[in-house]
């Protein structure tokens, strides 16, 4: 017995695979994502995947001819070519692209995928929306990943249970899909990588599918309703379509809210499947999905889905993805080689027929230990930080950051710069506090913020030493503003954190508080309400850090890129990205209007519409590591040059270079 092949479903992919494509490509609309819930379209492809490949276990269990080994053979030659090919010409491509320090996190991601376990290795790095996640080639295998081990038990369980007690399928389903919904939405509240990215919060999407094929092998195609044949479909396009927009990366998910989606799909494919509808005259929603340029967009969707990340992410990496032609180019780039992979791999390997097991089994075994092979050799070469001509990486450190500087650099005691280590979910700042020597004689200031903030903490300890004490609040990737503190529960980290930081703040009543984030244009009128009631409940004096210098590409990147076209030349000063300049312009405007003083980060690197690489003559002396993230050599830099500022707003007058103390207060 074999499955009716279903147009609409390969119109479903389409939808799905477009949605998570223009999501990715961060078309802008007024300053915000377009379609900023496109990656919904995953979790469509969670409930298509259930869906299918629970009916043809089932099916072959049911006729006594399911095989373990078919099944994985089966999943083999659907995932794995296109995999491998998309993996090695990445690495290829990366080789000759990608600094040292990316292509070690690069080769690790890869073989944390040949293992399908890319989204606890991207789930231990960074979140899926961080602004770094953009740079990863290889991010989006964390879904790949997700489905190979709900697969890996799936097929077992649901065999036992129908062998020897298959009456009670439907309710074991049930109370798996309700434990991994109800731990969804109790993670969404204050875990939302691990939420994101694991097995345990995304098995009830897939067992969304699941429970639609033992329902139609169970009952057939008998909905006698002709009004809900015709409206749910619709219902469910909308609730899909609906999701795509008004989503964003603010949303819990997946969560209870994530129903919406889920359910939207599973509507569609069982009101489809039902044989009433597929005669209706008006099934508007099925001869959509079915039209021939969708339904050829959702056959060559898995292909498309592999290729456009790294395709993007290559992109960003040399700077070439701000403009929407060239955003549209790399989607053009995407399709075409998805097309290509379709024909030339996809279609070939899946056929049986003309490649034999022995002969896939041998293609993909040598596949396999070569890019083990060569991910490994990487990974332990330090990114092959040899690629690097010398007389380029003997005047940048192309291997600056490593995750000890949070601790050694960035942060001025253990757990003043939060991970998922130091986090004390009922006083977030417990270990940061206990470590703290404070002079009852000095001022203090409270520094409050994310990565950026800590970015700033060297030259402020530099600065300040002997004239007051530092006490440090930071969490990655949490902007210390409660309107983007989302959602406002105590169980929500960033929330809980930051929170408990500003009660610090006005129960010890500092002289200074400085505040410092990444910051949007969208976040203007919400930074000011948030200074607004900062002042209402203190007396201190507020700071306001504006944004850093923003390179694009990456400032190591970006100077490996000049030294190479001119090798005799450094280049001192080079143009940032140009919102560099209008951001900090419009901060400083409105600040200035709220009586809070405003330290200009930009200004003081800057110099017209360029700004400095390097502070020093060391290869370690550029002036950030990244995108945005200032060196401790520039952050020594920044401060130097504001020290007189910062020591008045502190009511110094003697600020003499050999002060000892200030001269006092």
């Amino acid at each position: 017995m074999t499955i009716q092949y279903r147009s609409e479903i390969d119109g479903l992919r389409a939808l799905s695979v477009i949605a998570v494509v223009l999501y990715h490509a961060k078309f802008l609309f007024e300053g915000t994502v377009a379609l900023s819930g496109g990656y919904i379209g995953v979790d469509i492809f969670f409930v298509i995947s259930g869906y299918l490949i629970c009916k043809i276990i089932l099916r072959e269990a049911l006729e006594n001819r399911f095989s373990f080994f078919n099944f994985y053979a089966r999943r083999a030659r659907r995932i794995l070519p296109a995999l491998f090919v998309v993996m090695a010409v990445t690495l290829a491509y990366a080789w000759n692209v990608v600094l040292p320090k990316e292509m070690k996190e690069l080769s690790g991601s890869a073989l944390a995928s040949l293992a399908f376990g890319s989204n606890i290795w991207f789930w231990l790095e960074d979140s899926y929306t961080a602004a770094p996640s953009l740079l990863k080639p290889l991010l989006h295998t964390w879904s790949l990943s997700v489905e190979e081990q709900f697969y890996l038990l799936f097929p077992i369980v649901l065999l036992v249970v129908v062998k020897y007690k298959k009456a009670l399928l439907p309710y074991l389903l049930a109370t798996a899909f309700f434990t991994s919904l109800g731990y969804a939405e109790y993670k969404s509240s204050f875990d939302r990588d691990a939420n994101f990215f694991l097995i345990q919060t995304r098995a009830w999407e897939l067992l969304a599918g699941s429970f639609l094929a033992i329902n139609e092998l169970g009952r057939g195609h008998k909905i006698k309703t002709q009004s809900l044949i015709m409206i749910m479909p619709s219902l469910g396009l909308a609730m899909i379509i609906g999701s795509f927009f008004l989503f964003d990366e603010s949303t819990r998910h997946p969560s209870l809210l994530t129903l919406v989606p889920v359910l939207g799909c599973v509507l569609i494919i069982h009101f489809t499947s039902s044989m009433h509808y597929q005669n209706a005259e008006n099934g508007w929603v099925v001869r959509t999905l079915s039209v021939r340029p969708v339904r050829f967009i959702g056959l060559v969707s898995y292909s498309f889905y592999l290729w456009h990340y790294p395709v993007f992410a290559f992109a960003r990496i040399k700077g070439d993805f701000d403009g929407a032609n060239e955003k549209f180019e790399s989607i053009a780039i995407s399709l075409t080689l998805a097309i290509l992979s379709y024909y030339a791999i996809e279609q070939p390997l899946r056929n049986s027929k003309k490649v034999g097991s022995r002969v896939f089994i041998s293609l993909v075994s040598c596949g396999f230990l070569a890019l083990i092979g060569v991910s490994a050799h990487i990974y332990s070469s330090n990114g092959a930080s040899y690629r690097v001509p010398s007389n380029i990486s003997d005047v940048v450190d192309f291997n600056y950051w490593s995750d000890e500087k949070k601790t050694t650099v960035f942060s001025q005691h253990p757990g003043c710069w939060l991970t998922k280590e130091t986090y004390d979910a009922d006083d977030p700042f417990r270990i940061c506090r206990n470590a703290e020597q404070n002079n009852p004689n000095l001022p203090t200031i409270f520094l409050i913020g994310d990565s950026h903030a800590a970015s700033l903490v060297p030259g402020l300890l530099e600065v300040t030493r002997g004239y007051a004490n530092v006490k440090q609040r930071v969490r990655q990737g949490c902007l210390p503003i409660y309107e983007r503190m989302r959602p406002f529960t105590s169980k929500n980290g960033c929330y809980h954190a930051l929170h408990s930081a500003y009660q610090e703040i006005i129960e010890t009543k500092p002289e200074m508080i400085m505040i410092a984030g990444r910051w949007r244009q969208r976040d203007v009128n919400v930074i000011l309400d948030h200074l607004r009631d900062l002042k209402r409940k203190t007396n201190s004096k507020i700071v306001f850090i504006g944004p850093l210098v923003y390179w694009d590409p990456e400032l190591p990147q970006y100077l490996k890129r000049k030294i190479e076209q001119s090798p005799l030349e450094f280049p001192a000063l080079l143009e940032p990205h140009i919102n560099t300049f209008i951001l900090d312009q419009t901060l400083e405007a409105a600040i200035a209007q709220e009586n809070v003083a405003y330290l200009s980060v930009v200004n003081t690197l800057c110099d017209g519409a360029r700004c400095k690489t390097r502070v020093n003559q060391s290869p370690s002396g550029i002036s950030a590591y990244d995108h945005d993230h200032l060196t401790e050599a520039s952050s020594n830099y920044v401060f130097s040059e504001l020290r007189t500022t910062l020591l008045e707003f502190l009511g110094y007058t003697d600020i003499s270079p050999n002060s000892e103390t200030g001269g006092g207060s």
